[in-house]
């Protein structure tokens, strides 16, 4: 955990050839695609989710009842800083907030500031008009920003220089797995005890009917990616790509943008040509990008997932891909592939007002002190906890 000074406020002047303009209307959004996909194809971030048609597409089915605002950077007739921003109202500890955020939510797998050349200029900008030109926000939260991001480090340094209040902490560890040169040395690269189950599934499979692995760049098919999803237990978890229809008209708007931009990779496994298991994939700069999966759980012991894996994993490999991300929580069926994880995190930055610093002063300050000075006390707050909830029935109801 990282912890900002609580000092008076210092700020530091941007570079004087750089100019701020806010987008609101959705004509000048549209207007910015090409200057913003070719920041992002400059940048040290180059991923779809930083594209204008990721955010474009994810801002029309997510965005609810935000106050939405896109803050663009400009060296001259040159764009060098997109920070898309959200404004909403939130209680925190109580109290009511007003909460600046980049645009995601639990179906981001990565955000950040779109920054190009000079970084420290760009973001130094940016800060300087959340402090300056837009003051209605209480806490800024920006999640869920790569933590070894040159990026990140920068926009750190810039607040530490203004003696910002702020907090950095970890949020999510994010499987990847890059890839040889051949399919042999990556099962090298797993436990024997894995190859071994992957051949079991392979032979029980086969000798039960017939296998077949397909990847389109049709969008339709996405109904038959939501049809299995919504067999998954992750449906009624409320996580599966068919869960909400906001979830399904993403994917389902983005899969057609996708697949005119050559990028969308629907895999799925065929068992006697009835589809049982699913990738939602994003094939991007030689990376495939798994956003969601999923398999019917009436062939859960033919393994479906991983030996749907297995086969992606081969096609990239032989068209020259370098990596594929697993993308979303550090889960256990990614370790089989992988030991390597990106670390992300929640950077919160907290206005000069008094309640919002008396928030970063016990979030990032008291909390952990008594963490490691009060053991007592968290073990019993973890004690009053489970017993609480020992008592509420499955219904949600207490016993009397």
């Amino acid at each position: 955990m990282t912890v900002g000074a609580a000092r008076p406020l210092i700020r530091v002047a941007a570079s004087r050839d750089l100019k701020i303009e806010t987008v609101g209307s959705v004509a000048e959004l549209r207007a910015l695609r090409d200057p913003w996909n070719g920041l992002v194809r400059r940048s040290q971030q180059n991923i779809p989710f930083l594209t204008h048609e990721w955010l474009t597409t994810w801002w029309d089915a997510f965005r609810g009842n935000d106050d939405r605002q896109v803050v663009t950077v400009w060296r001259g007739e040159q764009l060098v800083g997109v920070a898309p921003m959200s404004y909403s109202r939130v209680t925190m500890a109580a109290m009511p907030f007003r909460v600046a955020k980049l645009w995601s939510n639990p179906y981001s797998n990565r955000t950040q500031l779109i920054i190009g050349e000079p970084a420290g200029a760009v973001v130094g900008a940016l800060v300087d008009h959340w402090l300056e030109q837009d003051p209605t926000w209480d806490v800024i939260c920006l999640e869920p920003v790569p933590l070894g991001c040159a990026i990140t480090r920068v926009l750190v340094s810039e607040l530490h220089a203004r003696n910002i209040p702020y907090g950095v902490r970890e949020s999510l560890r994010s499987p990847f797995l890059p890839l040889p040169a051949t399919w042999p040395e990556l099962l090298q690269g797993v436990s024997g005890g894995f190859r071994k189950s992957l051949r079991r599934s392979l032979r029980r499979a086969r000798s039960e009917g017939r296998l077949r692995t397909r990847i389109v760049n049709q969008p339709e098919e996405v109904e038959a990616a939501l049809a299995i999803a919504k067999r998954g237990r992750f449906h009624d978890e409320g996580t599966s790509i068919a869960s909400t229809e906001a979830q399904r008209q993403f994917y389902r708007r983005f899969a057609r943008v996708a697949a005119r931009k050559g990028w969308l990779a629907l895999a799925f496994l065929d068992y006697n040509d009835r589809p049982i298991a699913f990738e939602y994939n994003l094939y991007y700069e030689g990376v495939m990008y798994s956003l969601k999966s999923g398999y019917d759980p009436d062939f859960a012991h033919l393994s479906p997932g991983h030996l749907l894996t297995r086969d992606v994993l081969q096609r990239v490999i032989k068209v020259g891909g370098h990596e594929y991300d697993f993308l979303g929580m550090d889960e256990s069926y990614k370790r089989r592939w992988t030991p390597q994880a990106r670390h992300h995190g929640r950077i919160t930055v907290f206005s000069n007002r008094l309640l919002p610093r008396a928030q970063h002063f016990l979030s990032y300050r008291m909390q952990p002190w008594i963490r490691t000075n009060l053991t007592w006390a968290v073990k019993v707050r973890r004690l009053a906890r489970q017993w609480l909830a020992g008592r509420a029935s499955p219904d949600g109801s207490h016993h009397q």
